[in-house]
C-alpha cells in the first residue's frame, strides 16, 4: 500500500490502521485522515492514540504530543 509519506510507527485498532502520517480503513485501505501526527505513534492502555507532531531538532522549536481519545476518528 503506497502512502504519501514514510510512517515511523503503526497502531492497529478494530477498524483502522493508524500510522504516524495517515489513518487507513482496515477493510478498504482507504486513507481516512492525514497529518494527525508527524513522527511517532503509540496506543495507550486506555485505547487512546498518542503521537508526536515534530521530530526533535526539526526546524520548528516546538515538540508537540497529541492524544486522540478512544472512539475519536471512529477508533
Amino acid at each position: 500500500m503506497p502512502l504519501p509519506s514514510r510512517p515511523e510507527g503503526i497502531v492497529l485498532t478494530a477498524r483502522h490502521i493508524w500510522t504516524s502520517a495517515e489513518v487507513l480503513d482496515r477493510a478498504t485501505l482507504a486513507i481516512e485522515h492525514s497529518s494527525l501526527f508527524g513522527f511517532t505513534i503509540t496506543r495507550g492502555p486506555d485505547g487512546s492514540i498518542w503521537g508526536t507532531t515534530h521530530l526533535p531538532g526539526a526546524a520548528t522549536p516546538r515538540f508537540v504530543v497529541t492524544r486522540t481519545a478512544p472512539g475519536d476518528v471512529a477508533g
